[in-house]
Protein backbone atom coordinates (compact mmCIF):
# COMPACT_ATOMS: atom_id res chain seq x y z
CA UNK A 1 0.00 0.00 0.00
CA UNK A 2 1.17 3.97 -0.65
CA UNK A 3 -0.33 6.74 0.55
CA UNK A 4 -0.07 10.35 -0.38
CA UNK A 5 -0.73 12.93 2.52
CA UNK A 6 -0.88 16.64 1.88
CA UNK A 7 1.81 18.29 3.81
CA UNK A 8 -0.23 21.54 4.64
CA UNK A 9 -3.64 19.53 5.73
CA UNK A 10 -2.29 16.23 7.08
CA UNK A 11 -4.87 14.54 4.98
CA UNK A 12 -4.76 11.59 2.96
CA UNK A 13 -5.06 12.54 -1.34
CA UNK A 14 -4.57 9.03 -2.50
CA UNK A 15 -4.13 5.74 -1.92
CA UNK A 16 -2.34 2.64 -3.93
CA UNK A 17 -2.85 -0.79 -3.06
CA UNK A 18 -1.44 -3.84 -4.42
CA UNK A 19 -1.42 -7.63 -4.46
CA UNK A 20 1.48 -9.93 -3.11
CA UNK A 21 3.66 -9.66 -6.43
CA UNK A 22 3.59 -5.79 -6.37
CA UNK A 23 0.67 -5.38 -9.17
CA UNK A 24 -1.43 -2.35 -8.46
CA UNK A 25 -4.95 -3.94 -7.70
CA UNK A 26 -7.08 -0.44 -6.60
CA UNK A 27 -6.73 2.93 -5.85
CA UNK A 28 -8.62 5.60 -3.74
CA UNK A 29 -9.28 9.04 -4.33
CA UNK A 30 -9.65 11.28 -1.40
CA UNK A 31 -11.40 14.68 -1.99
CA UNK A 32 -14.06 17.11 -0.26
CA UNK A 33 -11.65 17.54 3.02
CA UNK A 34 -14.53 19.32 5.73
CA UNK A 35 -14.46 19.75 9.43
CA UNK A 36 -17.03 16.91 11.28
CA UNK A 37 -17.01 18.80 14.54
CA UNK A 38 -13.55 18.87 15.93
CA UNK A 39 -12.82 16.03 13.45
CA UNK A 40 -11.41 16.73 9.76
CA UNK A 41 -11.37 14.20 7.47
CA UNK A 42 -12.14 13.66 3.46
CA UNK A 43 -16.04 13.49 2.98
CA UNK A 44 -15.50 12.22 -0.77
CA UNK A 45 -13.98 8.52 -1.47
CA UNK A 46 -13.75 6.84 -4.70
CA UNK A 47 -12.36 3.22 -4.46
CA UNK A 48 -11.42 1.64 -7.91
CA UNK A 49 -10.63 -1.58 -8.72
CA UNK A 50 -7.76 -0.93 -11.62
CA UNK A 51 -7.92 -4.13 -13.34
CA UNK A 52 -11.57 -4.10 -13.83
CA UNK A 53 -12.48 -0.27 -14.16
CA UNK A 54 -14.96 -1.09 -11.18
CA UNK A 55 -16.13 2.01 -9.14
CA UNK A 56 -17.49 2.71 -5.40
CA UNK A 57 -17.92 5.98 -4.46
CA UNK A 58 -18.76 7.51 -0.48
CA UNK A 59 -20.01 10.65 0.32
CA UNK A 60 -19.82 11.31 3.90
CA UNK A 61 -22.42 13.50 4.98
CA UNK A 62 -22.21 13.13 8.62
CA UNK A 63 -19.20 11.55 11.42
CA UNK A 64 -19.60 11.42 15.09
CA UNK A 65 -17.05 10.59 17.32
CA UNK A 66 -16.96 9.16 21.18
CA UNK A 67 -19.88 6.71 20.42
CA UNK A 68 -20.13 3.51 22.61
CA UNK A 69 -20.46 0.20 20.59
CA UNK A 70 -20.57 -2.82 22.05
CA UNK A 71 -17.37 -5.22 21.26
CA UNK A 72 -19.85 -7.72 19.83
CA UNK A 73 -20.50 -5.74 17.20
CA UNK A 74 -16.93 -6.31 15.59
CA UNK A 75 -17.54 -10.11 15.14
CA UNK A 76 -17.00 -11.86 11.37
CA UNK A 77 -20.73 -12.67 11.31
CA UNK A 78 -21.37 -8.85 11.55
CA UNK A 79 -19.38 -7.86 8.22
CA UNK A 80 -21.80 -9.89 5.51
CA UNK A 81 -21.21 -10.11 2.43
Amino acid sequence: MRLWVDKKTVQPVQQFFYDSKGTQIKKCLYGSVRAFGAVTRPAHLVMENVLTGQRSELKILDFKTGQKIKDSRFVVDNLGK
